[in-house]
């Protein structure tokens, strides 16, 4: 254990992680929210797995009668961030595939998302073009 609380901790990657409803609720904007899915990325291993439940497009839920900001996300903007984070070979499943309506009382989201996503191991620092690497090629 870190002595010190304000030095971060630095984690042994894990092989799968799960998050439901706390990103997006925990994200001010879309670039908050990605930079979120940057940082888990580095404690997830290279071919690990994530598992993310959020809310599509909406922008508040109520607990109680207090109501807490959701950041309004498309499910293109989930998938634009996990692709900048490193991730990809998605599978994505809906509540409403399964005739299941979020709760209006509770939400003005349009949808629940679920995103399994594959963590992709890092590119290697490949030229755009094959000539540029090579003078002689020009």
């Amino acid at each position: 254990m870190c002595s010190d609380p304000l030095t971060p901790e630095k984690l042994t990657p894990v092989d799968v992680m799960t998050a439901s409803f706390a990103f997006s609720a925990a994200a001010e904007d879309y670039d908050d929210f990605e930079n979120s899915m940057e940082r888990m990325g580095e404690y997830l291993s290279q071919g690990g797995t994530l598992i993310l439940t959020e809310y599509l497009e909406g922008s508040y839920y109520l607990v109680d009668d207090e109501k807490f900001h959701i950041c309004r996300l498309t499910e293109e903007d989930y998938l634009r961030a996990l692709k900048y984070a490193g991730f990809g070979q998605f599978e994505i499943s809906k509540a409403s595939d399964a005739n299941v309506a979020p709760d209006g009382a509770l939400t003005d989201a349009q949808d629940v998302i679920v995103i399994k996503a594959i963590k992709n191991p890092p590119c290697k620092d490949v030229p755009l073009r094959e000539d540029s690497a090579d003078p002689e090629n020009k």
